[in-house]
C-alpha cells in the first residue's frame, strides 16, 4: 500500500502542477506510486506526440519522497534507437538507457530541482524505480 500521485507536465506548456493529462500544447502523461515508509517508489512516463520536444526544459519534479533521503534511481526499460547520422554525428542503433549512469540523489533534488528527462520518438516511455 501507499500513495498514487500524478506529477506535472515538466516543462511542457500548458500542464499545471500536479496535472498530468496533456493540456494545450503538452503531450506528456507522468504518475508514480509511493510506499508507506516514502522509501521506494515507481516512476512512469509516455509522450503521445513528441511535437514540443526540444522546445522547452524537460525537467520531472517528484513528489511524496523524504526530503533528506538518498534514492537510487535504476531505469527498467531502454530506449531503442536506429543506427544514422543524425544532427551531423554518427549514432549506433540499439537500446539505451535515457541515462548513461547510475543515479543516487537526495529527495529534496528530486522534488525541488527534478529529474531530466529527454524523449526520442512519438510513445517514448520511461520507468523508474527509486530506493532509499
Amino acid at each position: 500500500h501507499g500513495r498514487f500521485l500524478r506529477l506535472p507536465g515538466f516543462g511542457y506548456p500548458g500542464a499545471a502542477y500536479g496535472n498530468s493529462a496533456s493540456i494545450g500544447e503538452s503531450n506528456v502523461y507522468s504518475w508514480m506510486f509511493v510506499a508507506r515508509d516514502s522509501k521506494r517508489a515507481v516512476v512512469v512516463l509516455i509522450v503521445c506526440h513528441r511535437d514540443t520536444v526540444g522546445k522547452f526544459p524537460s525537467r520531472l519534479k517528484l513528489r511524496g519522497l523524504l526530503p533528506d533521503a538518498l534514492y537510487k534511481l535504476k531505469e527498467h526499460v531502454p530506449t531503442p534507437q536506429e543506427e544514422g547520422v543524425f544532427n551531423g554525428m554518427f549514432q549506433a542503433g540499439g537500446t539505451r538507457f535515457k541515462h548513461n549512469r547510475a543515479l543516487c540523489l537526495s529527495g529534496a533534488v528530486l522534488m525541488g530541482v527534478g529529474l531530466p528527462i529527454h524523449f526520442n520518438f512519438d510513445g517514448d516511455s520511461v520507468l523508474l524505480e527509486l530506493n532509499a
